[in-house]
């Protein structure tokens, strides 16, 4: 099962809430009640013993900092997140694609292992780096062109029926 990341910000620090108050918050992370109990057990803390469980908003932020921080992979400069490894991971041929963004660089490359595409975020501030520890190549140079799969179209318009005719074949 995947670490899922609960924005912490969500909640208010001097709020008291219920199990049922906490899944509605995080609904579109699917976060179940029972969720809740297991993170009980994993050490956060309740009002009382009493049911139903309520929560300190303050506990929920410490804990769920916590347990951000535990989920998250932690790369080097030269190493990306790749998603399908789930891991980090060097990049391939140390050939990486970038693009300018508002608030930095999105770097684009494939992962050395299994040759998916992985992306990572810079500062605008390191693209001196980037160009002196990477190859820094186009978004399609980072593909193996020559490889190509067989379930492209552009074989299927080479093939015609004779009853077809050419545009050219049209005014000759």
């Amino acid at each position: 099962m995947g670490k899922k990341l609960y924005p912490h910000n969500r909640l208010k620090y001097w709020w008291c809430y219920s199990a049922e108050e906490v899944c509605d918050l995080f609904q579109e992370t699917g976060l179940h009640p029972q969720t809740l109990r297991k993170w009980t057990k994993d050490g956060l803390q309740t009002i009382d013993n009493k049911k139903p469980a309520l929560y300190f908003g303050a506990d929920l932020k410490e804990f769920l900092k916590k347990q951000n921080d535990r989920n998250k992979c932690k790369t080097s400069f030269n190493e990306m997140y790749c998603f399908s490894c789930k891991d980090k991971r060097l990049v391939l041929q140390n050939k990486i694609a970038f693009e300018q963004k508002p608030n930095g660089l999105m770097a684009q490359a494939v992962c050395r292992t299994c040759k998916s595409k992985m992306n990572k975020s810079y500062k605008l501030s390191d693209i001196q780096k980037l160009k002196r520890g990477f190859r820094v190549v186009d978004v399609s140079q980072l593909y193996d062109c020559e490889n190509s799969t067989s379930k492209t179209h552009f074989q299927d318009s080479e093939k015609m029926n004779e009853s077809e005719s050419y545009q050219g074949d049209l005014f000759s």
